[in-house]
């Protein structure tokens, strides 16, 4: 798809990954870091700059409390 493309579906492509998003839970709730955890922390951290999507508690908190013991910082929003 090319970037014009997924720009212009951000709204569509937003909802259905919101809709994913609850599936990582299991890879950060448990306090333990493992390669999935850093691959979903990795993820993750692209998704926000997305503006359009919100990440919901049950995995906003884990994955900002894991970020910050990272020391590792979130990117900027950039609205489509």
């Amino acid at each position: 798809m090319a970037f014009a493309d997924a720009l212009a579906r951000t709204p569509q492509l937003a909802v259905e990954v919101e809709a994913a998003l609850p599936r990582v839970v299991q890879f950060l709730a448990s306090g333990d870091i493992s390669f999935d955890t850093l691959a979903a922390l990795a993820e993750l951290r692209s998704l926000t700059m997305v503006a359009e999507l919100d990440f919901p508690e049950q995995v906003s908190v884990p994955f900002c409390v894991l970020m910050a013991r990272a020391g590792v910082a979130l990117f900027t929003t950039v609205e489509a």
